[in-house]
């Protein structure tokens, strides 16, 4: 895990840990810059609870 990601980790499992006292499992980023300018940003974080579901930040393009 790269600097950055660590950061991101951190920041995610505060966030997520301060609303739904989940444990966080993984976090992912997609940020992509299109031909047009345009920029789409993704976050989805995993973490586990008693349903399995997952946790997502997004962005429109």
């Amino acid at each position: 895990m790269n600097k950055n990601d660590k950061k991101l980790f951190v920041l995610a499992n505060e966030l997520l840990g301060d609303v739904a006292k989940q444990k966080i499992t993984g976090v992912s980023v997609d940020n992509t810059e299109y031909g047009d300018g345009s920029k789409h940003l993704s976050i989805v974080i995993d973490y586990v609870e008693a349903s399995g579901t997952n946790f997502e930040i997004k962005t429109g393009r």
